[in-house]
């Protein structure tokens, strides 16, 4: 996808790529087993309380094929990190969404993604003067503990948000856990990326208004119609690891890619049903319904 612009302002196009994509999704993810298919918890939108409490009780396992990256502590560090972010980009009116890896962990996982050890979030370029004067890097802005260093390359222009209270990234000036903030613009209707290394380019209708959906037990924003944004982003999910420790910054020499059906015994996969505009996501985790909760999309 690298140096590929997806443009997808189109109903129609935007329609024929969601189906292609979730038949290729369903027939991915489809497991021969006897499912649980009645979930034993309902969980009602906003609910983070319940949402967290059902999330923590899910067993942190690892498929020796595809193991986890990080361990369920630093999931749960990535995931406060987050909350910090989203409650003071509420507090200043600072819209963002999900973005990357992030935004299909929270598609097709409810989590982060077993092989991902980064957060991603789009945020509105007219907002990158708001986010330097609360997180500059000389400690005086709003928040002294939460600091933006902002990094650009021939291909891409980003901004990291961290907390100096956790340890450096390799030998680098950011701290780990940290958010890669990539930009959008918008112009006649028209969201599209800035400088972004994954170029993409959408009509404002699927991008807005926000809905908030699961990550690690907690909710934050994704674009209206995630489905469509993922279906005009990418070709299609495919469970592959990373090539790229954010850790420690250094490069993973081997890469696994394994057929996400495999993993199921293992790692939690949302099946999601429509009617007439609104979503059921039920969180599958070994051939067992763990939860379901409804969105409108």
């Amino acid at each position: 996808m690298r140096g590929r612009k997806r443009i997808c302002s189109g109903i129609l196009l935007c329609s024929t790529i969601i189906i292609l994509v979730l038949i290729t999704a369903k027939s991915q993810l489809r497991v021969s087993y006897v499912r649980q298919t009645t979930p034993s918890v309902l969980i009602h939108g906003g609910k983070t309380e319940r949402l967290k409490r059902v999330t923590d009780a899910l067993p942190w396992l690892s498929h020796p094929l595809l193991p986890r990256v990080i361990t369920r502590r630093e999931r749960d560090r990535c995931v406060d990190l987050l909350s910090t972010v989203d409650a003071i980009f509420r507090e200043f009116n600072i819209t963002y969404t999900l973005a990357h890896g992030t935004l299909l962990g929270a598609y097709v996982m409810h989590d982060m993604l077993p092989w991902d050890d980064d957060l991603d979030l789009f945020v509105s370029i007219d907002d990158l003067p708001k986010m330097r004067h609360l997180f500059n890097a000389s400690g005086t802005g709003h928040y002294k503990k939460i600091q933006l260093l902002e990094t650009q390359n021939k291909s891409a222009f980003t901004v990291k948000i961290f907390s100096l209270k956790d340890p450096k990234a390799g030998v680098y000036r950011w701290h780990w856990p940290y958010i890669d903030v990539a930009f959008y613009k918008e112009k006649n209707r028209v969201i599209s990326s800035h400088k972004d290394i994954q170029r993409w380019e959408m009509n404002r209708g699927y991008f807005f208004p926000t809905v908030r959906r699961p990550l690690g037990g907690r909710w934050f924003p994704t674009p209206r119609n995630t489905s469509a944004f993922i279906a005009c982003k990418y070709k299609h999910f495919v469970c592959k690891s990373h090539t790229w420790n954010h850790k420690k910054e250094v490069s993973i020499k081997r890469v696994y890619s394994v057929n996400c059906t495999t993993l199921a015994s293992h790692y939690p996969f949302v099946e999601r049903k429509v009617v007439l505009g609104k979503t059921t996501e039920t969180l599958m985790l070994n051939g067992t319904a763990r939860y379901s909760l409804t969105l409108e999309e």
